[in-house]
């Protein structure tokens, strides 16, 4: 029986299998790290591979895992991307966006005034290169672009990089939709259980959302609070501006699903084991 923890859910779609990919995702060829990183970054123990097992089963569970590209926004939510990629259970992405809380300019306010006035809309030069970053990812992506839904993954205490994320990849989605239209998006924010679920999806709005207080797995909770996988994530922190630049892969996330699959591999092996016996 695999923690449940508590969930809020706005927008129910019904519950989905688990579906082998026959490819991976294709990505943009991107610049690479150089500098060393610590021998334990990447590292994950058994127990901690359990709980990132078990809670990745129980959210497809709750979704038609045949019709969702999920996104993982920033560097949080890499332990759960790497097993879906590693796994090949769901069409998954990580997108890099640090410090992402920006406000499109004409998007009705849902929010604390309070609050979301101190996130500016992006400037003009931003807001393009926001677009390349997302064209980067996703433009030329069939696989993407045939899904019906997006979901945009996080562990957050407040939502406020999802709500913007959600936002500007809408406006996006309509600024390159073709006849076929473009997908919905939904957001998924995961929660440590000492936070108030019910503000979070307060913070929301009306946007298609669903919160998950992560009751039940301590070992990934505790690494996600402590940002313990970000050093592991595929691609270090990106703030977008004007600048030019682009993301910066990160070989680290190659040893993750190095150690997510090894753990895959002795779990498959343990089983045939006691089926033998």
């Amino acid at each position: 029986m695999f923690a449940s923890g508590t969930w809020i859910d706005r927008n129910p779609c019904g519950l989905g299998a688990l579906r082998l990919l026959e490819s991976a995702p294709k990505f943009a060829p991107l610049v690479r790290t150089e500098f060393a990183l610590p021998s334990w970054v990447g590292e994950i123990r058994q127990d901690e591979y359990l709980e990132i097992r078990n809670l990745c089963v129980q959210m497809l569970s709750r979704y038609r895992v045949e019709d969702c590209l999920f996104i993982g926004i920033g560097r949080s939510p890499t332990p759960i991307i790497g097993f879906f990629q590693e796994a090949r259970a769901a069409h998954a992405r990580n997108l890099p966006l640090s410090q992402f809380r920006h406000r499109p300019v004409g998007r009705a306010v849902e929010i604390d005034e309070k609050k979301i006035d101190r996130y500016q809309a992006l400037s003009d030069g931003a807001l393009k290169a926001l677009y390349q970053h997302f064209d980067r990812f996703f433009l030329f992506d069939a696989e993407a672009w045939r899904r019906k839904k997006w979901v945009l993954v996080d562990f957050s205490q407040t939502g406020d990089t999802l709500v913007s994320a959600f936002d500007y990849l809408s406006a996006y989605l309509r600024h390159r939709k073709t006849k076929a239209g473009c997908p919905g998006l939904e957001m998924l924010c995961l929660v440590d259980p000492r936070y108030d679920p019910q503000k979070i999806m307060g913070a929301f709005g009306r946007r298609p959302a669903r919160v998950w207080k992560i009751d039940g797995y301590p070992n990934l909770c505790g690494g996600l609070s402590m940002q313990r996988y970000d050093l592991a994530s595929e691609f270090g922190t990106f703030v977008v501006d004007d600048s030019g630049r682009v993301p910066v892969r990160n070989d680290a996330y190659k040893r993750l699903r190095a150690a997510i699959r090894k753990e895959m591999v002795w779990e498959a092996l343990q089983g045939r084991s006691s089926e033998v016996a």
